[in-house]
């Protein structure tokens, strides 16, 4: 009698595999000399009265240090909420990140602008708007991380009706040296 499929003991291996090569020490790095490239999936929420419920979000994200403490990134994701009339969220994104590269563990903070594209029962809506980030990025080696972040979006153009668009994800991270 088997125990387990082989399929779930090849997952399993490259779960160890990926946690063993975490927590091994690593030297000290900063972004400065870094290009990222990330792949997000979590949370969404259309903050407001009257919205589907909440959903899910993928979003693929590219950033470039530009010195000691400052990124630029740039992001295209996607957001689906179902419910009787399900909602779908196209975001383009680009901001600005302040990080605190304490090493391995690197807290940031940044800004920047959105445009999302929605679409909810054949009607198609377009929304410009500004967001906040706060993240925390985990460094488990030179070319790999995990990050954390949450993201509000004010819509400018919806203020009235649709206010806040939210997202709170997890992010695998390759390191590419430059």
């Amino acid at each position: 009698m088997k125990w387990a499929s082989p399929l779930l003991c090849r997952a399993l291996g490259l779960v160890i595999v990926v946690v063993v090569a975490c927590l091994r020490p690593s030297a000290a790095r900063a972004y400065e000399d870094q290009a990222t490239v990330g792949l997000s999936l979590g949370y969404a929420n259309a903050v407001f009265k009257g919205q589907p419920a909440p959903g899910a979000a993928a979003i693929l994200h590219g950033s470039l240090g530009l010195g000691d403490i400052w990124s630029v990134r740039a992001q295209l994701g996607y957001g689906f909420h179902p419910d009787h009339t399900p909602l779908s969220v196209l975001m383009a994104g680009a901001d600005l990140i302040y990080t605190i590269d304490v090493l391995e563990w690197v807290p940031y903070f940044g800004a920047g602008i959105d445009a999302l594209s929605t679409l909810r029962a054949r009607a198609v809506g377009a929304e410009a708007g500004l967001h906040a980030a706060l993240g925390l990025d985990w460094l488990c080696s030179r070319s790999f991380g995990f990050e954390l972040e949450a993201r509000p979006v004010f819509l400018l153009t919806a203020l009235g009706r649709d206010p806040v668009y939210f997202t709170l994800t997890l992010s695998g991270l390759l390191f590419l040296d430059l």
